[in-house]
């Protein structure tokens, strides 16, 4: 993939190039508080199938059989799974894995696999799945309260949940209560809770110390997530007097990877995926879905004129798959562009390594 981004054209050859055909797909890149017309980032449509509109996300290519690696798990209004097999893009298939394939969070490893019946889990019970043995089972405790994060599981299949009486973690055989802040992620077989100092991560079983953050996570409903691969921890917080979400990157020591930044007025997050070189970060709060670049601070909110309704980062972290009603899109992470589009109208998204179950 950084292959092949290596020999997109600049944005000024792009701009150019859409002058010449008179065909472009524009993103919008959007700053909340910029009063200003937002800044676009433009990339050729290539004419596949001219009875679509301009600006549409099905104008362009498939993604060349390879070209791409994993699988898409996707899920339709009832969110019922489908896949998409990249090494051969086509329509989602249905598949078979005893899970519902909304709001999806997985282990680093892709050992485990949590999914809900519905793309808000609070209130509702979630559903583990054990990706090697394909055995299922349902925590007893249902998605917490708002404002409490997305779910966390372990390589172990236990999983973390969070209500006003704390953090709970449920390993199938017992429900652990640990008290602290419901901010918590997955480190291994084990769940590290955020400590009321805002700095002290501990295991939730043992309550020992086990990193110790550089700074202190300031702000409301603090959250937690591991990036793809685990390398790396992303600290989100409200703050009530900027009136902003802010994310913190800290890597495995404790130290800031990247310093605190900027991301949306949103206040809650319900779910969110970073990649490891912290780079492409996919968020969702109650404003909806946006995909992040870190290091150049641009934001997409849409395809074309088209809402995203869920977003997922590769595990290279090079690209960035987005849903819209009309398609999935292949999005490059380092420069927000979109390179493919999958036609399909599917209600969730998940990037895989691997298929999860059987088609």
């Amino acid at each position: 993939m950084r292959g092949m981004s290596r020999r997109l054209a600049t944005p000024l050859a792009i701009a150019a190039a859409v002058l010449v055909a008179g065909a472009a797909l524009t993103v919008s890149l959007a700053d909340d508080e910029a009063a200003t017309t937002a800044p676009t980032v433009s990339a050729p449509a290539v004419a596949t199938t001219p009875e679509f509109p301009i600006g549409d996300a099905r104008r362009l290519p498939l993604p060349e059989p390879g070209s791409l690696a994993g699988v898409l798990l996707t899920a339709d209004g009832a969110c019922a799974p489908s896949i998409v097999d990249l090494a051969a893009p086509a329509a989602p298939g249905r598949l078979a894995i005893g899970t519902p394939a909304c709001a999806v969070v997985t282990t680093p490893s892709g050992s485990q696999l949590v999914g809900a019946t519905g793309v808000d889990p609070e209130g509702l019970p979630v559903v583990v799945l054990d990706t090697a043995s394909g055995q299922t089972r349902t925590a007893r405790r249902v998605h917490g309260s708002a404002g409490a994060g997305p779910p966390v599981v372990t390589d172990g299949g236990s999983v973390a949940l969070c209500d006003v009486d704390g953090v709970h973690v449920d390993d199938g055989r017992r429900d652990r209560t640990t008290r602290g802040v419901c901010a918590r992620v997955a480190d291994g077989p084990r769940v590290l809770v955020l400590a009321r100092d805002r700095r002290t991560l501990r295991d939730a079983r043992t309550g020992r110390a086990v990193i110790r953050l550089a700074r202190r996570v300031s702000g409301e409903l603090p959250a937690l997530i591991a990036s793809r691969h685990g390398g790396l921890i992303a600290a989100f917080a409200y703050d009530v007097e900027r009136a902003f979400t802010y994310v913190t990157v800290f890597d495995r020591t404790g130290a800031v990877a990247l310093p605190r930044r900027r991301l949306t007025n949103g206040i809650r997050v319900r779910q969110a995926e970073l990649g490891d070189d912290g780079v492409a970060l996919t968020l969702r709060t109650e404003g909806g879905w946006e995909v992040h670049n870190l290091r150049t601070g641009d934001r997409l909110r849409q395809v074309g004129s088209t809402a995203i309704v869920a977003a997922s980062v590769a595990p290279d972290g090079a690209s960035v798959a987005v849903a819209t009603t009309t398609a999935i899109v292949i999005v490059e992470a380092a420069t927000l562009s979109p390179l493919f589009a999958i036609p399909a109208s599917v209600r969730a998204v998940a990037w895989l390594e691997r298929s999860p179950g059987r088609p």
